[in-house]
Formats: C-alpha cells, sequence, structure tokens
C-alpha cells in the first residue's frame, strides 16, 4: 500500500514535471477536423465542475481531447499505423503501457476494434477499460484495489477517458443547385435572336433585331459592313434613314436597327456585335430587290435598214434578280413564224420587207411589274410594179384608164411614158385635157392611174409605168388597143356541091372593121399534113349589131372529096386581131349536087401544116402570112364549091401587094 502510495506521488511529480515542459498535447489531425479548437485545462487543476480526474492524469475538456499519463515523452502526433504501440505494450500512441505477464480470459485474448458505453467495460477480474484491461492485483488482505469508475465521453465523441474519438457521422451529400442564366449557356452574354435574311423592294423599309441574354456591364453595337451605326445607346451614324431603338426593361436586352427607304447601295450585312473578349457577333443579310426595267438597242425609236441587211435587236435590262425577257410583234408573228420568242437578243439573218413592224421586249422578275419597251422597224426596199391587165381596148373617140400598184418604201416617183419598139415616144404629163395621173396611196402601196380623156389614133399603142427610189427601179407596160378581138366560125351548113362551100363567122369590136381574112390549108394524104395555104380577102358588109359584126362568104375553087382547114381573122385600122380557132371542111363527091351522107368518123388533124404545092387545077395561088394560128379543136363539115372571080381578083391583088412589100424589104 506504502509501495503504491510512494508511485502515485512519483507519478505525479512526473506530470507536473511535464506540464512545465509541454504545455499542450498534440491531438491526431483525425480526431480534430470538423471540431472547435481545444480547451487545454492548465496542469495545477485537477477537478473540473462535473468531472473527477484520475490520480495522475491531466482531462482536456475539447471534442477529441487528449490525457497524457506519467509515462515516456509523448510522441508529436500519429495517425493510422503510427499510433500502434510496440510489442509487450498495449494503449495507443502516446499511451503506451507495458503489459503485465498475466494470462488473459480467452474471450479477451484479442483486444477490441473500439467500443462505446458499457461495452468498454472490462470483465470482473479486471481492471481499464476496453480494448487495454488488465488483471486487478489482489492487496495483501486479499481485497482487489478499487478500480476507478470510467468517465463518459463530451457530446460528440464515443469511448470513455481518456480514450474519446469524435463521432463520425455520415451525411448526405446535398444536392449541387444549377445556376440560373437564364437562356445563355453560361454567365456570359449571348445571343437569344436568331441571323435574318430580308429581302426587301427598293424604297420599302428593312428592320433587324439582336436580342442578347446576360449582357452585364457589357454593351451592344450595331453596324452597317464597316460602318459604325450604334455603340451602347448612343447613335453614331448621321444617316437619316438609319434608325435605332433599345429595351432595357426585363432581363432580355432588346434592340433594333432600322433602315428606312431601302436603296440599293443598302444590300450589305447589318452586325449586332457585344464587346466580350472575343468579340461575339449576330450578322444579318439584306438582299434588295429592284422591280424589272428595259430598253432596246439600238436606242431609237424608228430603226431603219434596207431590205436583205442584217439586225439584231437587244433588250437591255434592269434588276434584282435578274428579268427573264421575251420579245412580240405588235399585231403579227415574228419573222419564225411564232408568237413570242425567250432571249435578250432578236436577230434578223436577212430582213424582208414584210419583217417591218412594231417590236416589243418584257423584262419581268417577279417584283411588281413587268417592264416593257418598243420599237420600229421599218424596212426600205425597192419599188415593184405590178399590172392588173395589160391590155386595154379602147374605141377612137372614146376614153382609156391604164392602171398600176407600185410597192415600195419609201414612197417612189411614178412616171408614164408613150413606147414603141422599145424606145419611148413621148413622157406623159399630166396636162388635165388630154392627159390625167391620179395616184392612189395606201401604206407603201401606191396605185397610179393614166386617164386619156379622147383617144386618137395615135394614142393607141404600149405605154411604160416606171417606179424609182433610191434603192432600185422597176417598170410594167401596158397596151391600148384598137383591134378587134378574135373571130368565131359560126358556120356549119352543108356544102351542096364538090367544089365550094359556104362560110358564116363573127367578130366583137370598138371599132370597124375595114377587111377579114380568110386562110385555106388543103390536106396532103402523102405527106400527111395541111399545107399549100391560100388567103382570101373578104370586104365587110354591113351586118353590124353594136359592137358585133357578121359575116358570110363563098370558098371557091375546091377539090372534090378533100378535107381543108380554114381560120379567119379581122382587121381595124389599127391591125389584125386574134385568128379564129381552125375550122375543118371537106369537099362533096365529083359532080355531085345533092348533101353528103353524115360521116362516121371525124379525121384527126395533122399538128403541123407545111406549105405545099398548089393542086393540080387550082385557080387560086397558094400565099404565105403570119396571121395568129387557131389552136382550139375545129369541127368537120363537108363542103362542094367555087371561088367566084371577084374573090380571085382581090386574093391575086392582095398577093401581089405582099410580094412588093417582101421585095421592098
Amino acid at each position: 500500500m506504502e509501495l503504491t502510495q510512494t508511485m502515485v506521488v512519483s507519478f505525479t511529480c512526473l506530470i507536473i514535471l511535464s506540464s512545465q515542459l509541454v504545455t499542450a498535447v498534440p491531438v491526431p489531425e483525425e480526431a480534430t477536423k470538423n471540431v472547435d479548437e481545444p480547451v487545454i485545462i492548465p496542469e495545477e487543476a485537477t477537478e473540473i465542475e462535473g468531472v473527477t480526474s484520475a490520480p495522475g492524469f491531466d482531462v482536456f475538456i475539447n471534442p477529441g481531447f487528449s490525457v497524457t499519463s506519467a509515462q515516456e515523452e509523448p510522441m508529436d502526433g500519429c495517425s493510422g499505423d503510427d499510433c500502434i504501440c510496440p510489442e509487450g505494450f498495449v494503449g495507443v500512441q502516446p499511451f503506451c503501457q507495458p503489459v503485465t505477464p498475466t494470462e488473459l480470459p480467452p474471450e479477451v485474448e484479442e483486444p477490441m476494434d473500439g467500443c462505446s458505453g458499457e461495452d468498454c467495460l472490462c470483465p470482473e477480474g479486471f481492471t481499464g477499460i476496453q480494448p487495454f484491461c488488465t488483471p486487478v492485483t489482489p492487496t495483501d488482505d486479499g481485497i482487489p484495489e478499487e478500480t476507478p469508475t470510467p468517465m463518459p465521453c463530451p457530446e460528440g465523441t464515443t469511448g470513455v477517458q481518456p480514450f474519446c474519438q469524435p463521432i463520425v457521422v455520415e451525411t448526405t451529400p446535398v444536392a449541387e443547385t444549377t445556376p440560373d442564366f437564364g437562356d445563355c449557356p453560361s454567365a456570359d452574354p449571348c445571343f437569344l435572336s436568331k441571323p435574318q435574311d430580308l429581302k426587301v423592294v427598293v424604297g420599302d423599309d428593312a428592320e433587324f433585331s439582336c436580342d442578347v441574354g446576360n449582357l452585364g456591364f457589357h454593351y451592344v453595337a450595331w453596324m452597317k459592313a464597316d460602318e459604325l451605326l450604334t455603340m451602347g445607346n448612343m447613335k453614331y451614324t448621321t444617316n437619316r434613314r438609319i434608325a435605332f431603338a433599345e429595351d432595357t426593361s426585363s432581363a432580355v436586352y432588346h434592340t433594333t436597327i432600322k433602315n428606312t427607304k431601302i436603296q440599293t447601295m443598302d444590300a450589305k450585312p447589318f452586325i449586332c456585335k457585344i464587346n466580350t473578349y472575343p468579340e461575339k457577333t449576330l450578322e444579318h443579310n439584306l438582299e434588295v430587290l429592284v422591280p424589272p426595267s428595259a430598253g432596246i438597242l439600238p436606242a431609237l425609236e424608228r430603226i431603219e435598214v434596207n431590205e436583205g441587211e442584217e439586225l439584231t435587236l437587244t433588250c437591255e435590262t434592269g434588276g434584282n434578280p435578274e428579268p427573264e425577257v421575251v420579245w412580240t410583234k405588235t399585231g403579227a408573228l415574228l419573222p419564225s413564224g411564232e408568237n413570242i420568242f425567250a432571249g435578250a437578243e432578236l436577230v434578223f439573218p436577212g430582213l424582208g420587207r414584210d419583217d417591218g413592224g412594231i417590236y416589243e421586249c418584257t423584262a419581268s422578275n417577279g417584283v411588281r411589274s413587268p417592264a416593257t419597251a418598243k420599237t420600229e422597224v421599218h424596212v426600205n426596199f425597192a419599188p415593184t410594179v405590178t399590172v392588173g391587165q395589160s391590155l386595154t381596148k379602147s374605141k377612137e373617140g372614146g376614153s382609156a384608164e391604164l392602171t398600176c400598184m407600185v410597192e415600195a418604201d419609201p414612197q417612189s416617183r411614178i412616171d408614164w411614158q408613150k413606147i414603141q419598139d422599145g424606145e419611148v415616144l413621148k413622157e406623159i404629163e399630166s396636162e388635165g385635157v388630154t392627159y390625167e395621173i391620179r395616184e392612189t396611196i395606201v401604206g407603201r402601196m401606191t396605185q397610179s392611174t393614166l386617164h386619156i380623156a379622147e383617144m386618137e389614133e395615135s394614142d393607141f399603142g404600149r405605154y411604160k409605168c416606171t417606179a424609182e427610189n433610191d434603192l432600185g427601179v422597176d417598170d410594167e407596160v401596158l397596151d391600148v388597143s384598137g383591134l378587134p378581138g378574135p373571130v368565131t366560125i359560126t358556120s356549119g351548113a352543108d356544102c351542096i356541091i364538090d367544089t365550094e362551100c359556104a362560110i358564116a363567122f363573127k367578130v366583137s369590136s370598138l371599132n370597124a372593121i375595114v377587111e377579114y381574112h380568110v386562110r385555106v390549108r388543103e390536106y396532103n394524104d402523102t405527106a400527111d399534113e395541111f399545107g399549100n395555104l391560100t388567103v382570101i380577102s373578104v370586104v365587110p358588109s354591113e351586118g353590124q349589131d353594136g359592137e358585133e359584126f357578121f359575116e358570110e362568104t363563098i370558098i371557091e375553087g375546091l377539090n372534090p372529096s378533100t378535107q381543108y382547114q380554114v381560120d379567119v381573122y379581122a382587121h381595124t385600122k389599127f391591125g389584125a386581131g386574134a385568128a379564129s380557132p381552125a375550122h375543118y371542111l371537106t369537099t362533096n363527091e365529083e359532080g355531085a349536087t345533092y348533101p353528103p351522107p353524115p360521116t362516121t368518123t371525124t379525121p384527126e388533124p395533122p399538128t403541123t401544116v407545111p406549105v405545099t404545092t398548089p393542086t393540080e387545077g387550082a385557080t387560086v395561088p397558094p400565099v404565105t402570112t403570119t396571121a395568129p394560128q387557131a389552136t382550139d379543136e375545129p369541127s368537120v363539115t363537108k363542103i362542094n364549091g367555087a371561088v367566084s372571080n371577084s374573090q380571085v381578083t382581090t386574093l391575086t391583088l392582095l398577093v401581089m401587094s405582099v410580094i412588093a412589100l417582101i421585095s421592098a424589104m
């Protein structure tokens, strides 16, 4: 007992001495986390309210506080395996105690990992706390030494004094809250509006908007390409057509830029910028739509071109988008025969006189109304003269009109001439008495009429209508005739006798008939042709009904049973008219004084009529003539008869006159 007291006193002294050297015992880092600063009890304190210290211990009131004992110098601090005492000692650093060599009960051979409350009490016969229980040493009187009552640990710790450890509280992690950046992905400013692509017709207004979130202390600037328009709430441009507005009443900064009365020069990007680093931009595009315009090259209201020349019409257009072009011709088809032609150029490889007219090009691009341009193509050409009637019959003492039609552009000068054998006899002037020239102009056509009031013998003949302009000349001839018309043979009477036959005919004429010529050809069986021409002159009788003249004569001196070809033409003082169609006759049998029997066949006339020698016994010599030839198919009549002496005399005189004329030539 005395030994025990001596040890207690020594241990107490050791503690006091140690306290003078060390004022605080270091506490492991794990024991001080999330714990207030430790409160250190001065070494002279041995009792605290509610807590009684065990002999030889200093008490530190603090969660995770430490207790020092009178043993070796404590370690600076430990954690984990560094706190395990060496072999032969129990406790934890720095509170290791030597193990008393006493056999431990089987159930406490291994120290407990940790305890709290009553679990830390040692079993009966042992002293200390788990896991540092030691056997009780019996005293001399056989009564075990009283075991001190363990002190509880303060709130927030576990174990018993002096081995309190902080309670580790597992906490449920609190979900992290996402900061509110509005519609932006971060706290930095961002654009909340989208790029705009505007198409605006020239003269209209264009407006662009820019919405910015989280603008903060930044500012927004508007630019038009490289031109600064606004910065913040300040307008820098002097362009009066630029209007600026902003709205800062909400979390989203809203600004607009408006360009009024758009012009083509305004077709530039409009850019909204934020002065971040690097700067942020939102680019809007403006396309200015321009209505179409059109013009024609050559730039003339009237394009003069000559017939046969080439021409290209070009439709010059403007506008955005680029217009499409079509060509039309007013009131007519294009030279290609189509109604319209698509393309900027209309090409004429060789202009004709009918290609003139008004041409129109139309340009359209879908912006407002199409544009049109017109030009007139005027084709100049040389005159062309035509006549409706080349032969005009007139009566001596009567009137006559000659007409020619002239087409020309520009208009031509028209002249009338009296010609003969290609030579000009005289120029016809409009004198208002004998000759009068009238002209009627309709477009490119000119009708020229020569009026002869009273026809004289010298007025009959050939006239020429001549038209001339700068591009050429043309003419046509017209005849004023006093000749009779063609003779028509009307007889079909039977030839009674074998050597003569009667023939009747008629003719129309404005002038009096002065003579008829009857031409007779005999058929030659050997040569199979008509020849041996005989011309009989017949003096007209008084047979007349207005402009119709009638005549009848007897052809004599014919051969019996012979076929003849006969035609007749009439003469006025102005010349011979056209011959009658050929008429065929066949004489009766020799000595016959009665009509021949009707024929059952009609002989085909030959195609040629050569001149042959007269038939033996003929009383009329053959005579050639240049009178017109018959072309129509004749009828066939059998005749008999002889030529009278008066007719032979007339024919002889005519033949002699012809021979004398030929000799004189």
